[in-house]
């Protein structure tokens, strides 16, 4: 059986401890083979609990106390923490998307605006539903840049957790 350096991603025999080609300690393999169903309460327990947003220091910790091998652990590990990462970039690019439809409601409204004083007939609401979109959206389509761009390219870092409940895709 091989297995893939960490660093360098080239294959080595998995009785080796250090990587062939960059020299990088490989993490162990698993001495002995557990059940599917501990490797499924495994990986149902490392993912819930890094979408939540919990240490990977004190996980891997409480996970290794459990009893689990230290090659299960850092691979379930890393797995959720790709996950994490996929799932706050789909919503970054869900708020940047939302950010580039405000802007362009602003310039819509901005549009109609400037149509309605230069045809002569404005409408007292019409004005001031355009003025309030011509502040309003900027300042949402900003905070979903921001906050879209920071999410993308962060990959949730910083965020505190990854609610199922906070939005349905």
């Amino acid at each position: 059986m091989d297995v893939a350096c960490p660093l360098c991603h080239q294959t080595v025999p998995a009785d080796r401890p250090f990587c062939t080609q960059c020299g990088a300690r490989l993490s162990n393999p698993p001495t002995q083979k557990c059940r599917a169903a501990d490797l499924d309460r495994l990986r149902i327990d490392a993912r819930a609990r890094i979408l939540w947003g919990e240490d990977r220091v004190a996980l891997r910790t409480d996970l290794l106390k459990q009893g689990f091998s230290t090659w299960d652990v850092d691979r379930a590990l890393d797995d959720a923490i790709e996950e994490r990462k996929t799932h706050f970039r789909r919503l970054g690019k869900k708020d940047l998307l939302i950010g580039a439809a405000c802007l362009g409601g602003s310039v819509l409204a901005f549009g109609a605006y400037w149509l309605f004083t230069h045809s002569r007939r404005t409408p007292v609401r019409t004005t001031g539903m355009a003025y309030l979109a011509m502040i309003a959206l900027p300042a949402a389509a900003a905070y979903f840049f921001i906050r879209g761009g920071r999410r993308l390219l962060g990959g949730g870092q910083g965020e505190r957790d990854a609610s199922d409940l906070e939005e349905e895709d």
